[in-house]
């Protein structure tokens, strides 16, 4: 009888974490913290290119490597510079990211009483990558 809790306890838990990873979509304006759940907007996020930038070009895809702790993909899209941009420090990207994931987290909880699990990948900031006069949308990768 002990067995059969722990094994349907391990089944939630592998639905939970598969459900939040099929939630997420990087390539829109929204992200999603549970399957079926609300679009939020994604925070917009703008990095100056700087020495500490690395560009590699692959046979498919371009990134951009911070420090070597950083991960950033090229979507391909562009996007519109604005007069007035308040530029982010991509250190502080993980607190950034943080305070916007528990604002709705918290949220989800008020409002339909469950805690949804932290997504697998980056997806609550859009980050803009702002070079000379050139303006890229980048998805930021985990290492």
């Amino acid at each position: 009888m002990e067995t059969l809790h722990v094994i349907r306890n391990i089944f939630i838990i592998v639905l939970m974490f598969t459900f939040g990873a099929f939630a997420q979509n990087n390539d829109t304006d929204y992200f999603k913290l549970y399957k079926d759940g609300k679009n939020n907007k994604k925070k917009q996020v703008y990095l100056k290119f700087d020495q500490n930038f690395k560009r590699n070009l692959h046979a498919t895809q371009e990134t951009f490597v911070f420090k070597n702790t950083f991960v950033f993909v090229n979507t391909g899209k562009k996007c519109q510079a604005q007069e007035k941009i308040v530029f982010s420090n991509v250190e502080d990207l993980y607190t950034i990211e943080q305070k916007v994931l528990e604002k709705h987290i918290k949220d989800v909880q008020k409002e339909y009483g469950f805690k949804p699990v932290y997504p697998l990948e980056h997806v609550a900031l859009k980050v803009h990558l702002i070079k000379d006069d050139d303006c890229v949308v980048l998805n930021w990768k985990k290492r």
